[in-house]
């Protein structure tokens, strides 16, 4: 049965989410030919070329806005209304535990999210291709991953798999909050939908207050605000690094938290306190 629930869940959501995708491989198309046009090397550029271009890098950023934006505001929208409107009354006569149908949605949501982001990077690369006219290795790569290291106390690649679970973490820790706030609004007869507003806003203020103290315990900003991170100076680059470790640890056990948190904020109302009427 969970199965077919997560058919059914990624059918009804991939006509919205294809279209998005669709939008974006035709602005990264676009891009891609402006770039390619851009870095003439015979200097041949004229006004109409620069007009094609700046519409080009214009429709681009509203290509991007719209898979990330409009994809989570949809992906929000439509477990509200499949959770807690009329909607939710058949969703909630399936033959299905109700935590069961939560973890569902939450995970399709996640996966467009990250093949949301998978399909940004995608686009982003095929751009860079197209203003260099292909791809290739800077012959100072070897070096630029030394300086990776000395300045960040960790390696690119080590970088690279910490950043792909962060963002992993940050769309779920997002999604859960989204989810956490529709929550707790239909617990209100009246004014649902303000009341999940509302309650987002305080989650949403209360993580970046309890972010803002987080750096300032590290001493992020002391340290960036005195670091050369341009001029290599070791006594100053082992802080930065070990400030940066410790920002990063702290961020990611509070985002952890967070979740737990919101989850745990569901799953209780979902299974005691569900209000439909």
């Amino acid at each position: 049965m969970l199965g077919k629930l997560f058919k059914y869940e990624f059918k009804n959501t991939y006509k919205l989410m294809f279209i998005i995708y669709g939008v974006m491989a035709f602005v990264t198309i676009l891009g891609c030919i402006a770039m390619y046009g851009d870095s003439d090397p015979a200097g041949t550029e004229n006004q109409l070329q620069e007009i094609f271009f700046t519409a080009a890098m214009v429709f681009y950023v509203l290509g991007v806005f719209a898979l990330f934006v409009v994809s989570y505001v949809y992906m929000c929208v439509h477990f509200y209304k499949t959770m807690y409107s009329d909607q939710g009354y058949l969703t909630h006569t399936l033959p299905v535990g109700q935590m069961s149908i939560f973890n569902v949605k939450l995970l399709v949501s996640l996966c467009w999210l990250m093949l949301s982001l998978i399909i940004m990077f995608v686009s982003i690369f095929a751009l860079g291709c197209a203003a260099n006219r292909g791809f290739s290795f800077d012959a100072d790569f070897d070096m630029l991953m030394v300086d990776f290291q000395n300045l960040f106390g960790m390696s690119l690649h080590t970088f690279s798999i910490y950043m792909i679970f962060a963002m992993i973490l940050s769309c779920l820790q997002y999604l859960l909050m989204v989810f956490a706030s529709g929550s707790i609004g239909q617990l209100f007869t009246k004014h649902k939908v303000g009341a999940s507003i509302g309650a987002g806003i305080v989650f949403y203020m209360s993580g970046q207050i309890v972010s803002s103290i987080i750096l300032v315990l590290t001493g992020y900003f002391g340290v960036m605000n005195n670091v050369n991170v341009v001029t290599y100076n070791a006594t100053e680059n082992v802080t930065f690094s070990t400030t940066v470790s410790s920002m990063l640890f702290s961020g990611s056990l509070f985002s952890i938290i967070e979740c737990v948190i919101f989850y745990i904020v569901c799953m209780v109302i979902i299974k005691k306190h569900l209000n439909l009427e």
